[in-house]
């Protein structure tokens, strides 16, 4: 009996070594986990930091700690770190991918020299709607895709000369008219400030300039909000 005794206290001496460890162990990874977990939520700079913090109510690691001592209890709080770091970084990975897909900044170098709206047109002279902005520029100056995009069509018409149309998802396109030439082919990928032409008068053009166009949903819309950002 006294043997079994032993047996058993050391049995059970063994079990309550394992359980420190472990809980040890657990409480060093929840640490961790809560240290990615804020690095994350400091990258938030992008989209609506509502949107996250709606989603994960958390607590901090001096105020759990001191109450929680359970093993299974810890184990569920790390669980829970884990689903919320990975849907940080689902959040986090959509918000860049949206960002550099949305149109940013002039295209060259340059000033507007006619305005998204209703104008008399130079050349025919008639009143009409204008749907892009027209960016003054010394011939020659480069163009640069204002967002990470697909070229979709490179050619030539009579009256946009020869232009560009790049498709940049989450519904963005961009289109860049009277180029002197363009540097890119159909399907090629292009990144934000990538220089894919050259400032020309091709096509129907009083004076050497950029016409740009952003479209949103196949909807022309006003470019000049993105041209500010």
């Amino acid at each position: 009996m006294q043997q079994n005794l032993s047996r058993a206290q050391k049995r059970i001496a063994s079990l309550e070594r394992k359980y420190k460890e472990d809980l040890d162990t657990l409480k060093t990874t929840l640490a961790q986990l809560q240290q990615t977990e804020q690095r994350l939520r400091s990258l938030l700079k992008l989209g609506s930091r509502e949107k996250i913090l709606e989603k994960v109510n958390l607590t901090t690691l001096q105020e759990s700690m001191g109450e929680v001592e359970d093993i299974d209890l810890i184990r569920k709080e790390v669980e829970k770190r884990l689903k919320s770091i990975a849907e940080l970084q689902a959040y986090l990975k959509e918000q860049k991918s949206i960002y550099l897909a949305t149109p940013r900044g002039f295209p060259t170098d340059g000033y507007v020299s006619s305005g998204y709206g209703w104008r008399r047109n130079p050349i025919t002279n008639k009143r009409e709607f204008h749907y892009g902005v027209d960016i003054a520029a010394i011939e020659g100056t480069p163009v640069r895709s204002t967002a990470n995009g697909i070229v979709v069509y490179v050619g030539q018409t009579k009256g946009n000369g020869k232009f560009v149309i790049i498709k940049h998802g989450y519904g963005y396109t961009t289109f860049y008219a009277h180029l002197k030439r363009y540097v890119v082919r159909v399907g090629q990928r292009v990144k934000r400030g990538q220089v894919i032409g050259y400032v020309g008068h091709t096509g129907l053009a009083t004076g050497s300039h950029v016409h740009y166009e952003v479209w949103y949903y196949k909807k022309r819309v006003n470019p000049y909000p993105y041209l500010i950002r």
